[in-house]
């Protein structure tokens, strides 16, 4: 491809030129930055739109989260009272 380039350029033609041909040859993938149009739009839009729906789902997620942290844990007395026993018996456990 270098030769290519070379014997193009000596031969007058431009830099655009040379790119044009080897894009009618090869196709836009030659092309280490594909245009930004047709199927390569969604090459160019995919990897930005998920990002952005990392960064949502992630605060949403986190908000969610805190707000589930702030609330209060429902319990009534007699699931308090045998949790109380069982942290006894730990205690007990432990020091025998």
């Amino acid at each position: 491809m270098r030769n290519i380039i070379n014997e193009r350029l000596e031969a007058g033609d431009s830099r655009e030129e040379v790119l044009e041909y080897f894009q009618a040859r090869y196709g836009d993938w030659i092309l280490l930055s594909p245009p930004k149009r047709g199927v390569h739009l969604f090459v160019w839009v995919v990897p930005i739109l998920a990002g952005l729906l990392l960064v949502a789902g992630l605060v949403y997620y986190l908000r969610r989260w805190t707000r589930n942290a702030e609330k209060p844990i429902q319990a009534d007395e007699a699931e308090l009272e045998r949790v109380r026993l069982e942290l006894r018996r730990d205690e007990v456990g432990s020091e025998a």
